[in-house]
């Protein structure tokens, strides 16, 4: 419903020309007041920061108003300053904020349907719908049946607990599908490259030579960047 009046207002400006060709009386400026622009620029203006409220208060012409797109990335900005100012006190939140804002995070949730044996189950998905919405999987904090260690409400330990071998089999699993996507891009992928790092010192104790280790997951050729590239998949 927030984003409702910005679509009204987007419709508007961009339907103008179709309105004064289909009704040779149409007033863009909504002068009798039927179309409720002006109310509709008043909800908008008091939901977006004051940098975002260009072309809403200033005229009174559809044909001025913003796109939707525009406007609803506006409404979203202020809904995040407002969700950072209410949550400042609690970490765990304001780093969930974060790491939703990431490029690419909210991917899945546009992503195109295709029968490629990778759809997400409908309790998974559920599932990644709470998570992302940062509503509560269970009824308060418990205590994980893996480790013992505080399993929040949240289920953010989940994701990160290293006993039972959920943890690794995630990495494996990302790791693989990343790795598969890169060769059919035609990237020229290499899987647990070895050699990219010379010999540990010997007071570590540990194999020494640079073939014993691989810190990439993933090693390309020719990166976003145009040079090679390590990818490490947490």
């Amino acid at each position: 419903m927030r984003h409702a009046g910005a679509a009204y207002l987007g419709s508007s400006s961009h339907t103008l020309d179709l309105c004064k060709s289909i009704d040779g009386s149409y007033d863009p400026r909504d002068v009798g007041g039927g179309l409720h622009l002006a109310e509709t620029r008043e909800a908008a203006k008091g939901s977006c920061l004051d940098a975002a409220t260009f072309g809403i208060c200033t005229t009174q012409d559809s044909a001025s108003i913003p796109s939707q797109k525009v406007l609803s990335k506006h409404l979203d900005a202020a809904i995040k300053q407002r969700c950072t100012q209410d949550k400042r006190q609690d970490p765990t939140f304001l780093a969930h904020l974060v790491l939703c804002n990431v490029p690419g995070a909210g991917a899945w949730l546009t992503a195109s349907l295709v029968p490629d044996g990778r759809a997400i189950d409908a309790p998974f998905f559920q599932t990644a719908l709470q998570r992302r919405l940062r509503s509560p999987l269970f009824p308060g904090n418990e205590v994980c049946p893996c480790c013992g260690d505080a399993m929040d409400m949240y289920g953010d330990h989940a994701w990160v607990c290293q006993c039972n071998g959920d943890r690794t089999t995630r990495h494996n699993s990302l790791r693989n599908i990343t790795f598969a996507e890169l060769q059919v891009a035609a990237a020229r992928p290499e899987r647990e490259k070895t050699g990219l790092l010379p010999g540990r010192p010997g007071e570590e104790g540990l194999p020494s030579s640079a073939g014993a280790r691989h810190p990439a997951d993933i090693w390309v050729r020719r990166g976003t960047h145009g040079d090679a590239e390590a990818l490490d998949l947490l």
